[in-house]
């Protein structure tokens, strides 16, 4: 009750992201942080940018997963993005495995990965990454994706892109982010 009551006081400081977590998946999130004791988000953007912190880094130990050094970190997170971003402009939800390896290439770490391989199963064991029914991969849900992808439009600021795809629905969420 007491952790409820505290929660309850978040949000009622923070009218916005109390809006946003009448979706389930932002309430999820948002209890997930809370239960970790993570610093509690002031937007959407921040959230998604927390859930992957997490994902990367403090869910580690729970996990019993092997801590990734910083920039190590980093070179997930920008094949993260590139893979998001490949995904989003085919406007698919999944991808192959294939196409997963071949977009790691230049992200494999010596000494932390054996082979491109390795870091693909990283990132679905972290739960980055999810194996559908068909054994194709994904980001789970749609939205980590287009978060994903907004990093990746923010960090390359390719406006000519950006313009080309401003007005087309399946890219709202991620300019919105």
């Amino acid at each position: 009750p007491s952790a409820r009551d505290s929660l309850e006081k978040w949000f009622r400081a923070n009218p916005k992201m109390a809006s946003s977590a009448t979706t389930p998946i932002i309430a999820a999130l948002l209890c997930s942080l809370y239960e970790v004791k993570s610093e509690m988000p002031a937007t959407e953007l921040d959230l998604y940018h927390r859930r992957f912190e997490l994902l990367l880094g403090r869910w580690e130990k729970a996990k019993g997963i092997p801590s990734l050094p910083s920039d190590v970190r980093k070179r997930y997170e920008h094949y993260l993005m590139s893979l998001a971003h490949m995904n989003h402009c085919a406007e698919r939800r999944s991808f192959t495995r294939r196409e997963a390896l071949e977009m790691g290439e230049e992200y494999v770490v010596g000494g932390i990965h054996r082979s491109v391989e390795d870091l693909v199963a990283d990132c679905i064991h972290r739960g980055i990454l999810e194996v559908d029914g068909m054994g194709g991969l994904s980001f789970g849900h749609l939205t980590y994706q287009e978060y994903l992808c907004a990093e990746y439009l923010a960090h390359e600021n390719n406006v000519t892109f950006i313009t080309k795809v401003l007005l087309n629905p399946w890219w709202k969420k991620v300019l919105d982010f």
